[in-house]
């Protein structure tokens, strides 16, 4: 069989245009023990194809039995929902029934719950409050503070690292300067008097 037709055939296939014959006569195409080497990576995928087509596939039946298990556990799913719901719905009348139930045991007292008609001791109760408050929100910061200080230390490391950085950049600068006047000073050294002597008179 002619390679180029076979190469358009391959194409034809990969984009799924071609017939049950032409597929046919590309897999015996395949089928041969010598296969040029611009065709091994198509063959390797006619002989996974060749596998695959060789297991067995499942019947009509299969299929149907698997429906009616579907089928048959829909309604469990249906009632467990329904259950949700409901117990959902009884959760909440039996909120509204506690909160209305103390409102019925509570009525002997006006004044609402926490409140004081002295302002000094509302002052003084306040800040008692605030000052356990404070205690506590102080006494949780400690481990906050510690752990930054944990923290800062590695990093004052690294500053005193970058700070090293940088003097070792200006001794190189220096190093440079250094280098360059001696240069400077080698020019120097090498003068040149173009004029010719001349003598006193």
């Amino acid at each position: 069989m002619n390679y180029n037709k076979i190469r358009q055939i391959l194409d034809r296939f990969y984009a799924g245009e071609t017939s049950l014959e032409e597929e046919k006569n590309l897999r015996v195409f395949f089928e041969r023990e010598e296969v040029p080497e611009a065709f091994l990576d198509d063959e390797l995928l006619f002989r996974i194809l060749s596998e695959t087509q060789s297991e067995e596939i499942l019947d009509q039946q299969f299929d149907e039995k698997i429906l009616k298990q579907i089928k048959r556990n829909r309604p469990y799913f249906i009632n467990r929902r329904l259950i949700y719901s409901l117990s959902g719905v009884a959760a909440a009348v039996l909120i509204l029934l506690a909160i209305w139930m103390g409102g019925l045991f509570n009525t002997h007292n006006t004044q609402p719950y926490g409140t004081i008609d002295n302002p000094q001791l509302a002052f003084a109760q306040t800040r008692a409050a605030l000052q356990k408050v404070s205690k506590n929100l102080n006494k949780g910061l400690n481990p906050v503070k510690t752990a930054a200080a944990d923290f800062n230390k590695p990093l004052n490391k690294v500053a005193a690292i970058n700070k090293m950085n940088q003097s070792l950049k200006d001794l190189q600068r220096l190093r440079e300067m250094e280098k360059a006047r001696e240069l400077m000073q080698s020019i120097n050294s090498v003068y040149i008097n173009l004029q010719p002597n001349q003598k006193k008179q």
